[in-house]
């Protein structure tokens, strides 16, 4: 039967507590303990061989893991490098249908259509300029930009004209192909 080497360690400290007793014959104890005692380095090079096998596979699997994060490097490189091919062509056709004045290209598999829209991002307001009735108060006398801000994109996109020297717009060109 083969024992661990922890249940090798508990049988020794039991033999030797029955060596204080005298009803046991203390040779046969003695001759079982020499013997357990030969066991244990057979049962510690056992552990080593063991141990070893298992610092080797997880050298193997780190490789292994290795060679995976690199070919998903690798991947992620490619893809990144495919969608910018692909946004350029994009950009390409966008550029030749601002040149030629086509807000619209229908083919047999697509339609190629200019979008634009006027952003809160791409909204800039000098508010010193801006006229007193387009302001948002939070208080009395302090005004709330993001308030008079919003406010101002609304009155645009409602086609409200307000003077180009308090308030620029920058439209935002995109190309939607469907």
């Amino acid at each position: 039967m083969k024992e661990s080497l922890m249940a090798l360690g508990h049988k020794e400290e039991e033999l030797k507590r029955l060596l204080g007793r005298d009803d046991i014959h203390k040779q046969a104890v003695l001759d079982t303990i020499e013997s357990m005692e030969g066991a244990i380095p057979d049962k510690l090079d056992n552990c080593m061989h063991v141990m070893q096998s298992f610092e080797l596979e997880a050298v193997k699997i780190k490789a292994e893991a290795d060679w995976y994060t690199q070919q998903a490097e690798r991947l992620k490189e490619r893809a990144e490098s495919q969608e910018k091919k692909a946004q350029s062509l994009k950009n390409n056709i966008l550029y030749f249908m601002q040149r030629y004045n086509k807000r619209s290209i229908t083919t047999t598999n697509s339609k190629h259509t200019i979008y634009t829209k006027v952003q809160k991002d791409y909204l800039s307001v000098d508010y010193k300029k801006l006229p007193k009735e387009y302001h948002i108060n939070r208080e009395a006398i302090v005004m709330d930009k993001t308030a008079t801000k919003k406010h101002v994109q609304e009155l645009l996109d409602k086609g409200v004209i307000i003077g180009s020297d308090c308030v620029s717009v920058k439209d935002k060109v995109s190309l939607i192909i469907k």
